[in-house]
C-alpha cells in the first residue's frame, strides 16, 4: 500500500486554539514527521511514540487524517474539536523570515470559527489570514489557486 499524505499547515494559533489543514500548494512540502504520525496511527502503533510532540506537528496530523480545515484546543493536549470543508482557495508565499507568529486571541479564533460553520467561509478565514504558525516563514491570504483539501491523505 502506497500512502501519499499532503503538505499541511497550521493557519492561526492562539493560546488554546489551533486552526490546522492540508493544502494542495507547490510552496509547501509534506513534513516527514506528519508522515510518520500518520503512517504509525494507521499501522495501528501503540500511541506510545506520540510523546514529545509538539502541538503543531500533532495538529498537523490531525489535519492530514482528518482533512478539511480542522479546529484543535490545545489547552488539555491536541484534541480535534471540528472539522469542516470549504471551497474557499487560499494562496501561501514564502516570507524568508523564520520568526514566530503572533498568537491571536482565543475568541478572535472562535468567531471566525463561528463564521465559517455558519456558512461565511470567506469572512471568516479573512479574519484569521496571516502568517502560518508552522511551518514558520509562510503567510497566507484568501483567494488563490491553493485548495484546502478535503482530504489529507491518499491510498
Amino acid at each position: 500500500m502506497t500512502l501519499r499524505v499532503y503538505p499541511t499547515a497550521v493557519l492561526a494559533h492562539s493560546s488554546c486554539f489551533l486552526v490546522a489543514a492540508p493544502v494542495d500548494s507547490s510552496v509547501l512540502e509534506p513534513d516527514h514527521r506528519v508522515t510518520g504520525i500518520v503512517k504509525g496511527l494507521l499501522e495501528g502503533r501503540h500511541r506510545g511514540f506520540l510523546e514529545g510532540l509538539d502541538d503543531y506537528t500533532l495538529a498537523r496530523a490531525i489535519a492530514a487524517l482528518y482533512g478539511g480545515l480542522v479546529l484543535v484546543y490545545r489547552c488539555s493536549g491536541p484534541v480535534p474539536l471540528a472539522r469542516i470543508s470549504v471551497e474557499e482557495r487560499i494562496t501561501i508565499k514564502r516570507t524568508g523570515s523564520r520568526l514566530a507568529c503572533p498568537l491571536l486571541s482565543d475568541r478572535r479564533i472562535l468567531d471566525s470559527w463561528a463564521l465559517i460553520q455558519s456558512g461565511d467561509a470567506l469572512k471568516g478565514l479573512q479574519h484569521i489570514a496571516g502568517c502560518t504558525a508552522s511551518p514558520r516563514g509562510h503567510y497566507w491570504h484568501v483567494g488563490g489557486d491553493s485548495r484546502i483539501l478535503p482530504f489529507g491523505i491518499d491510498f
